[in-house]
């Protein structure tokens, strides 16, 4: 045999699969006996709740080292900017003011001038005449007595034979202060200059003298006009009041602030009243109505007696 002859190795298994990777041994898992998690053999401690895996108990927290510092921080406001709430409730306010004014409402709501009015003697000529009326009203009216009536109307019936009579006077401080109070209301607005009565209960008299009549008394008229009147007693007969100047209403309200007593002391009486001027024309009602829309006579109040006449 030629000993030049080579043989070729072949690897047919044997020890050449040793350097082959050998499957890993199985690997063991135990449940925790505190909430059943599966974990390692080679884990003490649950990594679901933290318990010890053999025992189940919960491990202690470890006592805290003496020394590490635990530092807390607090923040503390800005001293700086402590008017900024301030500021922010300011501006709601001012805000709040601003809608008001612009909406015009509450305090800051307008209120309606009421335009002037000037008599015009040039567009009136002639002399005052009876102003018709349309209602009459009065707080209080004394019951029928004797076969009379006296209620409101019958002062201007002109008949001084009837009267209307008040049952007795407000309490003081009542109704702003006034003894009685009569409205007139006029049929159509006019210029009232002049206002005619019959002072008292004039039937007779003892009649006269035993009821209080009127000795001051304040004229209202629409657009807050006032004009105060101070009668006389001097008996049966007409008194005629003239006003400074003519007045353009729809109505004439009477406050009764002063009486001549009478000797049984109880209300006051009229035997008759007119309102006399002159029947409004041109652009005048509708003046009229304007300025006693914006700021009437007064206000009605809960009157006894109402007539429409």
């Amino acid at each position: 045999m030629n000993d030049d002859t080579r043989t070729q190795d072949t690897d047919v298994g044997g020890d050449g699969g040793a350097d082959q990777e050998r499957p890993s041994p199985a690997r063991t898992a135990r449940g925790c006996p505190a909430c059943g998690s599966f974990n390692p053999s080679e884990r003490e401690v649950c990594r679901a709740c933290g318990a010890d895996v053999v025992t189940g108990d919960p491990l202690p927290w470890p006592d805290p080292d003496p020394d590490v510092q635990v530092s807390q921080v607090v923040t503390e406001p800005n001293p700086h900017r402590w008017w900024l709430p301030v500021a922010a409730i300011l501006a709601a306010a001012g805000l709040l003011l601003l809608g008001l004014v612009v909406a015009g409402l509450g305090p800051f709501a307008s209120t309606p001038t009421v335009p002037d009015a000037a008599f015009d003697a040039d567009r009136y000529e002639g002399d005052t005449q009876d102003l018709l009326l349309s209602d009459i009203a009065t707080v209080s009216t004394v019951p029928p007595r004797d076969g009379r009536s006296f209620e409101a109307a019958q002062m201007v019936d002109d008949d001084p034979e009837t009267a209307w009579r008040s049952d007795g006077f407000l309490e003081p401080g009542e109704a702003n202060g006034p003894l009685e109070i009569v409205d007139l209301f006029l049929a159509e607005p006019g210029w009232i200059s002049e206002i005619v009565l019959r002072n008292g209960d004039q039937s007779d008299l003892g009649t006269y003298a035993e009821v209080a009549r009127l000795r001051q008394v304040r004229a209202i008229a629409d657009g807050g006009e006032v004009v105060l009147l101070n009668l006389l007693d001097d008996g049966r007969g007409r008194q005629i009041v003239e006003l400074p100047d003519p007045v353009l209403s729809t109505m004439l309200r009477l406050e009764v602030m002063e009486v001549f007593p009478g000797t049984d002391g109880n209300g006051v009486a009229v035997s008759d009243v007119e309102v006399r001027g002159w029947t409004a024309i041109g652009d005048d009602p509708a003046l009229a109505a304007e300025r006693a829309e914006i700021q009437p006579a007064t206000a009605p109040l809960p009157f006894e007696a109402r007539q429409s006449l």
